[in-house]
């Protein structure tokens, strides 16, 4: 491993394998120096403009997330997983979309397979290693995002999980 290796793995430990430009920008790496060493590595894949993946032998590195870190970190500095991404991620009710919901500081171009929200400033945490909308208020945010269907079983597991009172629930069924 070589000297810019070993400056890129704490980026590469805690985004998944994801290196964002912006990101190793702020760790003093040149984005040039990085583009030369990404060009012709066959470890690493450059999917869009301002990142790269870079797959190596690490084993604190964990790529289960990749897919999701990689969304994150083309939305760029400041973004955060909101709503109905929050509860698929964190599993309740099974629920499932092909759309990721992301809350960002300032305004996104459209782009296929991404909803853009206003950043309000609202409570985060971490799931999966990446930033989050409190689970709470993701369940709520989420919700009319969802089918009935899947409100109730989303629901059902919130309550189950101590983010939502029984009351609070039954008042937010069809929301």
């Amino acid at each position: 491993m070589n000297a810019l290796e070993r400056r890129l793995l704490p980026i590469v430990r805690a985004w998944h394998g994801v290196i964002p430009v912006w990101c190793a920008r702020d760790h003093d790496i040149d984005p040039r120096l990085l583009w030369r060493w990404a060009h012709g590595n066959d470890d690493v894949q450059h999917p869009a403009r301002g990142v790269y993946i870079w797959f190596n032998d690490d084993p604190d590195t964990d790529y289960r997330y990749t897919h999701l870190a990689l969304s994150l970190a083309m939305a760029g500095r400041g973004a955060v997983f909101w709503g109905p991404t929050v509860v698929q991620m964190a599993k309740l009710g099974g629920w499932g979309s092909p759309i990721i919901h992301i809350a960002v500081p300032t305004r996104r171009r459209r782009r296929h397979g991404f909803h853009w929200h206003r950043d309000t400033g609202f409570a985060r945490d971490v799931l999966c290693g990446l930033p989050v909308e409190n689970l709470r208020q993701a369940v709520i945010d989420g919700l009319p995002y969802m089918d009935w269907d899947k409100q109730e079983l989303v629901l059902a597991d919130a309550v189950d999980h101590g983010l939502l009172d029984s009351d609070e629930a039954t008042a937010l069924v069809g929301v």
